[in-house]
């Protein structure tokens, strides 16, 4: 574990009193890392397979995707010994805005395994279409297509986000609406 403490991931720990550049460098580093999951999945041909390795950051991986554990898109699990990260994503619309995921060719109800080599620094995709029969809905499903429907009549599309009044650090995803501290700097929102 102690291999992990050193690696160059953790400039993006700042502590609750980060500094301008910190702040700067950590918003740098979630937008490099959206950038490089939508190129990734981009590379996803037909089969929905990643054919080759995509670098992909340390820094990048860790600022999108965070430390091992439970979030709000899914879960991330690390495999110390063979240094590989295996992230689990059920809820691309926490990590995306629905405009990129259409861009890409996939529904909210798509599941996508990302592979992360930390030795390479390098990353494949694995996308799994959910293809629910047509009287196969859950309740979560019918939400989602009113939503869906009410957003394509108003031609606004909902975004879930709030900034933290401290680091002004913009947190964005539907489970982020429920947070109580700011998940950058520890203030109290």
């Amino acid at each position: 574990f102690r291999k992990l403490c050193d690696s160059d991931a953790n400039r993006h720990s700042y502590g609750k009193h980060p500094s301008k550049t910190a702040l700067d460098r950590a918003r740098k580093g979630v937008s490099e890392g959206k950038r490089l999951l939508v190129e990734l999945l981009k590379t996803c041909g037909s089969n929905r397979k990643s054919p080759t390795r995509t670098a992909f950051p340390l820094t990048s991986f860790v600022a999108l995707f965070g430390g091992p554990g439970l979030h709000g898109y899914g879960k991330h699990e690390i495999n110390t010994e063979e240094c590989t990260s295996k992230v689990d994503i059920v809820e691309i619309e926490e990590l995306l805005v629905s405009s990129k995921i259409r861009t890409l060719g996939l529904d909210c109800s798509c599941e996508v395994r990302i592979d992360y080599n930390r030795k390479e620094e390098s990353a494949s995709a694995n996308i799994q279409q959910n293809g629910a029969k047509s009287t196969d809905y859950t309740l979560k499903d019918l939400w989602r297509r009113q939503k869906r429907q009410k957003t394509a009549e108003s031609a606004v599309e909902v975004e879930y986000r709030w900034t933290c009044s401290t680091c002004t650090f913009i947190h964005v995803g539907k489970s982020k609406l429920d947070y109580l501290l700011c998940e950058l700097c520890g203030s109290e929102s």
